[in-house]
């Protein structure tokens, strides 16, 4: 089985490849050069000339896993702009010239956010028709994407909305809502609570898919 992974450059996107490498077919697609992997290759996805002439002579790719996305920010309401090029049109543009040379991939895995359910703390639970509020540019722009895969390609999508990630070895999104520095800190007495998604259930949610 042959797998597309879309902005493999990444914290998810790197984990992905070293659980499933062993095991599949992969292209990993980055913006920027990566040769710490033969299978790696530099691809900017919001010029469709180069994404045709990338594609044209390959094969077609059983599943693609897209992670494209601004990394670690959700941004202002004037980086909306940014971006919209980032999380929706880079997808728009591969897609489109999948169709066009007929290798559109059996299985499409996009990764979203829970932002875009809102900033509501005191909501506990989400469901996939909870109301939809996104703010940010970050979710404004996922949803759009959300909205594009669910218009054209709903029978082959999976879209994941993930909680903020952490691993092992990776506690950003850990540190930054409970440290100040180097110091740490609790808010409202700690009563609050905070959903995390961790990289190992990502890799086994999205091997499930693939099988």
């Amino acid at each position: 089985m042959n797998l597309l992974i879309a902005g493999a450059s990444g914290f998810i996107g790197k984990s992905l490849f070293s659980k499933l490498n062993t095991e599949y077919k992969i292209t990993a697609l980055n913006y920027r050069n990566d040769d710490s992997h033969h299978s790696f290759h530099s691809l900017d996805l919001t010029n469709k000339s180069d994404i045709k002439f990338f594609f044209e002579n390959s094969l077609k790719y059983d599943v693609l896993i897209f992670l494209v996305g601004l990394a670690h920010k959700k941004g202002k309401g004037k980086d909306l702009d940014e971006f919209m090029v980032i999380n929706n049109q880079t997808l728009i543009n591969l897609l489109s010239v999948l169709n066009s040379l007929n290798k559109l991939p059996e299985k499409i895995i996009f990764s979203s956010t829970i932002s875009i359910y809102g900033e509501q703390y005191s909501q506990n639970h989400y469901f996939e028709d909870s109301y939809k509020l996104p703010l940010s540019p970050y979710a404004i722009s996922k949803f759009k994407a959300e909205q594009y895969l669910l218009k054209y390609f709903k029978d082959t999508t999976w879209i994941l909305r993930f909680a903020p990630v952490y691993s092992q070895n990776f506690l950003l999104n850990i540190d930054r809502r409970t440290k100040i520095g180097c110091y740490s800190f609790r808010v409202g007495q700690g009563k609050y609570k905070l959903s995390l998604c961790n990289i190992e259930n990502i890799a086994v949610v999205i091997e499930g898919i693939i099988k």
